[in-house]
């Protein structure tokens, strides 16, 4: 089973990283490649988006674990998407998207922290998306082998629970596991398109009815 014909996200495909995808979008979704396919899910719902994602660019400052000049890069990149979005009057919720496992958690409270506190300083709700299973390799290479050589399947590793002070804890796991089981397939579909990244489908499926509740 490939997810190659529905892995990544196409919601600013032809465009740029940054669009709305619909009109006067009172959300706005700011954080790496996984906003993107979070953008997807809200799509999916019906609700209006506009999506700021950078490829390995976390919503915060100066986050450790990146090169000095990926760091300077996402840091203005974090900047000017912030400033855009708390200047606009329509968007009264802004959700934080990253690949948070990557991150040591005390950069996660102090610098995604420090976007909350200026959210919450414009008048607005922030809402942090966390929690999605992970694969240590590529999952679906790890299907094929397991299919080829007819063992079970791999199963998907749950991340630790996240909290942050001042913001809603938006669970992605919760629509793709059942505990700490993180099935590989739900629904006839693979869940990760590679180690960390969800599939579009899933994204379009799973997820939009976590965003729908």
């Amino acid at each position: 089973m490939s997810a190659a014909s529905e892995d990544r996200a196409t919601i600013c495909a032809g465009r740029t990283e940054w669009c709305d995808t619909g009109a006067r979008p009172a959300i706005a979704i700011i954080g790496d490649s996984h906003a993107a396919l979070l953008a997807e899910a809200y799509d999916a719902a019906g609700l209006p988006v506009r999506l700021l994602s950078s490829n390995a660019c976390p919503p915060g400052w100066k986050f450790g674990n990146m090169p000095p000049l990926d760091a300077q890069a996402c840091d203005l990149r974090n900047t000017e998407a912030i400033d855009r979005v708390l200047a606009d009057a329509d968007i009264r919720d802004v959700i934080l998207v990253a690949n948070w496992p990557s991150y040591e958690p005390r950069d996660i409270a102090k610098h995604a922290g420090a976007v909350i506190a200026r959210i919450h300083r414009a008048d607005k709700r922030a809402t942090v998306f966390y929690g999605l299973p992970y694969f240590k390799g590529n999952l679906p290479a790890g299907l094929a082998k397991a299919a080829w050589w007819d063992s079970t399947p791999p199963s998907l590793s749950r991340p630790s629970i996240l909290q942050l002070s001042g913001a809603t804890m938006l669970d992605g796991g919760s629509v793709l596991c059942s505990g700490t089981n993180c099935p590989a397939v739900l629904d006839g579909r693979v869940v990760l398109s590679d180690g960390n990244h969800v599939t579009r489908a899933i994204a379009r499926t799973r997820l939009r009815d976590l965003v729908k509740q």
